[in-house]
């Protein structure tokens, strides 16, 4: 399989993620310790039926082909969990779309230390549309502060009650 991009996220790297039709070389290290689905695809060596397990002892990175996942949204999901940041603000499309996949593999625990400065740029200068986005996020990404900033700029800003406003399917009923 010929790759239309290949990332290097740890040049050292071990992995090769198959997202789409790209390429991203990660550390399963960094990936087992941030992620118990990781843990379960990477350790256990799971790969899709009808394909080869490749052995370990042959020096060349282990290929794991994941579905359904954005080139994107996971490319930024490893360099954040590489510890490398990225030096464009990011976009609430591309913040949202990382909070599913936060969620998705069980990630989150990394993510309290890097959403605050993901989500405070969106915060500040959003309007309530985007706070109304910004929600399931902070809920995600388990941000505790900008939930609490979140929600109050709902509560106070809304005529609705917020149940009606913010689609509560993403976060339980509890919260």
């Amino acid at each position: 399989m010929s790759a239309d991009v290949s990332s290097h996220v740890d040049p050292d790297g071990d992995h090769i993620l198959l997202v789409e039709a790209n390429e991203i070389l990660v550390s399963s290290k960094l990936l087992t310790l941030a992620s118990p689905v990781f843990r379960r695809m990477l350790e256990g060596r799971f790969k899709e039926p009808g394909e080869p397990k490749e052995s370990q002892f042959t020096g060349s990175p282990f290929r794991l082909q994941l579905h359904e996942t954005n080139f994107e949204s996971m490319l930024l999901l490893c360099r954040l969990l590489h510890l490398q940041w990225v030096s464009q603000e990011v976009s609430l499309e591309s913040i949202k779309k990382l909070a599913e996949l936060v969620d998705f593999y069980d990630c989150s625990r990394p993510f309290q230390f890097i959403s605050p400065a993901l989500i405070e740029p969106l915060l500040c200068a959003g309007s309530i549309d985007t706070h109304h986005a910004l929600l399931p996020v902070c809920y995600h990404l388990r941000c505790a502060s900008a939930f609490a900033a979140v929600t109050k700029r709902l509560i106070l800003n809304e005529t609705n009650p917020l149940s009606k406003v913010v689609s509560l399917t993403v976060i339980p009923e509890s919260v």
